[in-house]
């Protein structure tokens, strides 16, 4: 049998891999409910910035 460290590492794995996911989409639902708003203001400026750090990040 497993060690018990073993155990618990083998089963924080996959929380820390879908704690991880979840961070991501809300951090990109972030992004593009900022650029909504800044669109809605006016500030296309940066909008522009928004969507070239998307481009940057998309391209890791």
């Amino acid at each position: 049998m497993n060690n018990a460290s073993e155990s618990i590492g083998d089963f924080d794995t996959p929380r820390l891999a879908i704690w991880s996911a979840v961070k991501s989409f809300f951090r990109k639902l972030d992004r593009h409910l900022t650029a909504i708003a800044y669109a809605e203001a006016g500030n296309f400026d940066e909008v522009q910035k928004i969507l070239d750090q998307n481009k940057v990040q998309a391209q890791r």
